[in-house]
């Protein structure tokens, strides 16, 4: 789990957690520079956060799949001509959802 020190910072006590965190931190600073309309820092935090979550958590973790989804969305509402790549992206989640969770999931 986490570990408390004497300076009140938490520390994970392995590589995933490690990872997880990495991931959570990315995609909140590129939520906060999205709300702060400053796209040209958002965007590549939100691709850090898809290479970051394959490499530690794997292709087809829920969270991986949901950091292809942030990335669309962002392509779609932001970036005018980015829409193929949005699709793909989508495609890619869609693909991973229904190899990782199959079609009758509720996430899916």
């Amino acid at each position: 789990m986490y570990e408390v020190h004497n300076d009140d910072h938490v520390k994970p006590t392995s590589e995933l957690e490690r990872g997880a965190l990495e991931l959570l931190a990315l995609s909140n600073l590129a939520q906060t520079f999205v709300a702060q309309q400053k796209y040209d820092e958002a965007e590549p935090l939100l691709r850090e956060a898809i290479s970051t979550s394959v490499a530690v958590l794997g292709p087809m973790h829920n969270d991986t799949l949901h950091a292809y989804s942030n990335l669309a969305q962002f392509l779609v509402a932001f970036r005018v001509g980015k829409h193929e790549e949005a699709s793909k992206l989508y495609m890619r989640e869609l693909e991973g959802s229904l190899k990782s969770r199959g079609r009758t999931h509720a996430l899916t």
